[in-house]
């Protein structure tokens, strides 16, 4: 009798916890749809791992209802016979979406870069925009759904597009090819124009002046770093741009190669910085020009600064959490902008400095450097700045030939520092006239300060090198020592 009823319980037992299975497995749901998951009364998710924190833009979408998910594994499993029945009803209605010809050809899909299906509503908002083309966007004024759809390439800005595509294809110097000019099949009024240009910029200005504002530039990266894939949120910048008399073309191909080749949610301004220019064509129209440009404004010193205060003026008044310091006579390239934000994101106290390309001064040809042979900066007891080869020992630290590279001093007219850590270094030496001797000053604090001055080989920017500086500093005699070390040219400059 009591063996009958043990077995009895036991059966009760049994049936009871099938039932509890088969209750768990129709109406709670299936570790193929949510795994790890766990729910409270309100069907909300309570796991720390949960696919709706992998991909938070969801959460704001919908919140899984633990009755629906049966539902859900239906639709998913019938996803795709789903999707063909829809198309083929909206070709039979006429209401299908068409992508024009000329954008069908710069569709970029990547379908393997999107997460699996999220829910219905994520999953009809990709399959509606894929492949679109939308306006200028901020990324950070749009919502998370838009921007994630821009990230993984369904949604393409327009300037995505249109920042590779020069104006004239064939025109003066576009691809970064040489200009050549025979002086003496010049009119007289032109080669006046040639010599003035020559000896009031010390580059070929004549070229500069006929070529766009917006040239486009071979993308010079090695293949290693095309592939790169960089931090999702990157830091804001400041560009911070010197210029002293500068040729109004070099100067504007400088601030739109900044402007076409970033991303413009990285950029938060533009600082141009006036060391006090007699320039006519530099004081109003360059303020109403600039007022076109969006993010782009105009800071004049009061008198004559130099290199090194101005850079410090510019430093004051920038807002974004990363200053890059850039010459005025540059042009950055495709890509230039994200491994630099990429290193200082993942330490602040990481200083950058990218790949410094020739600039022909005399046809404006564009040298490309391979990240494979560069060199890094050091100095001689003259404490001039020099390039020397990269130590073995340099070498076997790093994993890929193309991973930045740390460098004991850098040429100075181009890097990038968190502005934090620049006001942390005591920023520059405000008693250093003109320039030359910063950059090595700058240097030394960096590596005695708890910080990693790097070569980051995948961002290139080119530079327009001169034989001569075209600037004079006060009244009185200037003496100037020239030196050119291989990419590198360096002026000291003492006033007697």
């Amino acid at each position: 009798m009591i063996h009958r009823r043990r077995r009895s319980l036991l059966l009760k037992l049994l049936i009871s916890a099938v039932l509890l299975w088969l209750s768990f497995v129709l109406f709670i749901g299936t570790d193929d749809i949510l795994p790890e998951n766990s729910y409270g009364r309100d069907g909300h998710v309570q796991s720390q791992h949960s696919k709706w924190e992998r991909y938070p833009e969801a959460v704001n979408l919908s919140r899984p209802d633990p009755h629906k998910l049966r539902f859900e594994v239906a639709v998913r499993k019938g996803k795709k016979e789903e999707e063909e029945e829809e198309e083929v009803r909206r070709q039979k209605e006429g209401q299908e979406d068409e992508v024009p010809l000329e954008n069908r050809q710069k569709e970029r899909i990547h379908d393997r870069d999107v997460p699996p299906f999220v829910n219905m509503q994520m999953d009809s908002a990709i399959k509606r925009t894929r492949a679109s083309v939308v306006d200028d966007v901020d990324l950070s004024s749009v919502d998370d759904v838009t921007r994630r759809l821009i990230e993984k390439g369904l949604l393409i800005p327009k300037w995505n597009l249109e920042r590779e595509t020069p104006e004239t294809p064939n025109g003066t110097g576009e691809f970064g090819v040489e200009v050549n000019i025979v002086k003496e099949s010049l009119s007289a009024t032109e080669r006046k124009e040639f010599d003035d240009g020559w000896q009031r910029s010390a580059f070929n200005q004549y070229i500069s002046d006929r070529m766009s504002l917006h040239r486009a530039l071979p993308d010079v990266r090695d293949a290693e770093c095309k592939t790169r894939i960089y931090h999702e949120k990157l830091p804001s910048v400041s560009v911070i741009i010197i210029f002293h008399n500068e040729a109004w073309t070099v100067l504007l191909r400088t601030v739109h190669s900044v402007l076409d080749r970033s991303p413009p949610h990285l950029i938060k301004e533009v600082i141009l910085v006036d060391d006090f220019s007699d320039i006519n064509n530099l004081k109003m129209p360059l303020e109403e020009y600039v007022t076109k440009l969006e993010k782009v404004r105009v800071v004049r010193a009061k008198k004559r600064d130099g290199l090194i205060r101005a850079r410090l003026l510019g430093a004051s008044v920038a807002t974004a959490e990363v200053l890059i310091f850039l010459d005025s006579h540059c042009e950055c390239t495709k890509g230039w902008l994200e491994p630099l934000l990429d290193r200082i994101s993942q330490n602040q106290s990481n200083v950058v400095v990218p790949i410094i390309d020739i600039l022909d001064d005399q046809t404006f040809k564009y040298h490309p450097s391979s990240a494979k042979y560069m060199n890094i900066g050091g100095f001689d007891w003259n404490l001039q700045f020099k390039w020397y080869l990269i130590p073995d020992r340099e070498k076997k630290r790093r994993m890929n030939e193309v991973d930045p590279v740390w460098s004991p001093t850098m040429a100075g007219g181009l890097f990038g520092i968190s502005r934090e850590y620049f006001e942390y270094l005591g920023a520059y030496d405000p008693g250093m006239d003109i320039w030359g001797g910063e950059n090595l000053e700058l240097s030394f604090k960096i590596w005695m300060c708890g910080g990693v001055l790097e070569q980051v080989l995948c961002s290139h920017v080119g530079h327009v090198f001169r034989h001569r500086s075209p600037y004079t500093w006060r009244s009185g005699r200037v003496w100037r020592h020239h030196i050119t070390e291989g990419t590198s040219e360096k002026t000291s400059v003492q006033v007697v």
